[in-house]
């Protein structure tokens, strides 16, 4: 029986690659994007796609309703999707932080809350993130552009 795996962000980068690579071992793979066309445009095998927004309650839904339907059960669960405000850190808004924390935290715990009753003993989530430095701020353990600041 094959396994089945939820990755979110796959319309470029790491997350198309992951449905690729999972799609290409067998797996069942469920493909969570606010675009679908690059992953689509791949006619992958046992994929399918969902046009999905992290931060839309609608969308947790419609993933809770395909799995109900389709699998049942979910084994893995790759949480790849997430914001970056490329700004200095002076001229970051409250709701520049509101959406980054709405989409990189909020979003993601609200899909493993989704996924959790559906995955086994032995399930994973599995989380990805990174961090951009924009100046040489990182050479004093900062991951902010202070504007030059000290």
């Amino acid at each position: 029986m094959s396994k089945n795996v939820i990755i979110t962000g796959t319309s470029r980068g790491i997350g198309l690659e992951l449905i690729k690579q999972f799609s290409n071992s067998g797996f069942n793979v469920l493909s969570l994007s606010r675009n679908i066309n690059n992953a689509e445009k791949l006619n992958l095998q046992n994929t399918s796609f969902l046009s999905f927004d992290i931060t839309k309650e609608e969308d947790h839904l419609l993933v809770n309703k395909f799995i109900s339907k389709n699998w049942k059960s979910v084994d893995i669960l790759i949480n790849n999707a997430g914001l970056l405000i490329n700004k200095n850190f002076q001229e970051t808004s409250l709701e520049d932080f509101n959406n980054v924390y709405n989409t990189n935290v909020f979003g993601v715990a609200r899909l493993i809350q989704i996924c959790l009753p559906f995955m086994k003993e032995n399930g994973q989530v599995i989380n990805i993130s990174c961090l951009l430095y924009t100046s040489d701020a990182a050479d004093e353990g900062l991951g902010v552009d202070l504007g030059g600041r000290r």
